[in-house]
């Protein structure tokens, strides 16, 4: 089309970087803005720019460094850059087994543990949908995933206690969350 500047197709616009287009004088430039529009209209221009920088990102994308893709794969698991800071290392075998304690505070007998059968198979059901997201990502990512443990706290004694009281049992418990999270591997 008469619009486009000498050597210049709609795919290579498409492909343009910015410099490709900064290096048309504001004549090309404008020439070719203004003949987009007329021929596809204010809608059918902004898709085509929406297009340009869809590209751009990917062509982007693509030219990162594995290291930097890496660490975005980590962020999304931020779990190891916990687990870097509590073991004092990056180095996954100096890990050790790791997660958290939950207690159980609901009744205990008959139908209840039913219900609470039900509740710990949709607790590890949503617990592995969370994780299946990160798995494969990378081997400091599966190293976590599979040192991770709930440690779960059931004793008919804390049946219908609150969240405050529970906590009360906390200097009773730090000894056991301590060496929990710190177990070997």
């Amino acid at each position: 089309m008469s619009f486009y500047p000498e050597g210049w197709t709609h795919d290579r616009l498409l492909n343009a970087s910015g410099e490709d287009l900064m290096a048309l004088s504001e004549t090309q430039r404008t020439t070719l803005f203004d003949g987009l529009k007329a021929t596809h209209g204010e809608d059918g221009f902004r898709e085509i720019m929406q297009e340009m920088s869809r590209r751009y990102r990917a062509r982007v994308e693509a030219a990162k460094l594995e290291d930097t893709k890496q660490q975005e794969r980590e962020l999304l698991a931020p779990f190891v850059q916990t687990l870097n800071s509590v073991f004092r290392s990056a180095e996954t075998e100096d890990w050790g087994k790791w997660g958290f304690v939950m207690f159980r505070t609901t009744p205990y007998g008959g139908e209840h543990e039913t219900q609470w059968a039900e509740f710990r198979r949709r607790w590890d059901a949503v617990i592995e949908e969370g994780l299946v997201l990160h798995r494969g990502s990378l081997p400091k990512v599966d190293r976590a995933i599979d040192l991770l443990e709930f440690q779960w706290v059931e004793q008919p004694e804390l049946e219908g206690v609150d969240a405050a009281d529970v906590a009360s049992f906390y200097g009773v418990c730090s000894l056991l969350t301590t060496s929990f999270f710190r177990a070997a591997p």
